[in-house]
């Protein structure tokens, strides 16, 4: 339901982080499923992943729209910094001295 609001929503949704599951092939399922939806086709997206799983995304992962992996469980700096990152937004530091 939330996706599809979004689409007319004043504020669309961007960016999703997404449980991977227990393999990177749950991530992948499931970023397809999203993807899938009229107007998510370029939906970022960043896995998290369990702390077993590579931490770099693959060919594949680029394919689904994964752009970043994060281990579980997930630090708040690490997952900020991922986020911004995947939104072309600079690095916190940078930002906070501009």
């Amino acid at each position: 339901a939330r996706l599809e609001r979004s689409r007319t929503d004043e504020r669309p949704i961007r960016l999703a982080v997404v449980d991977a599951g227990g393999t990177p092939e749950d991530g992948r399922d499931l970023a397809r499923t999203l993807r899938a939806h009229e107007g998510f086709a370029k939906l970022p997206l960043i896995a998290l992943v369990p702390f077993v799983a590579p931490i770099e995304p693959d060919a594949e992962d680029a394919l689904v729209g994964i752009v970043a992996h994060l281990h579980k469980p997930v630090r708040r700096a690490q997952l900020l910094a991922r986020v911004r990152t995947a939104l072309g937004l600079a690095p916190l530091d940078e930002a906070l001295s501009a």
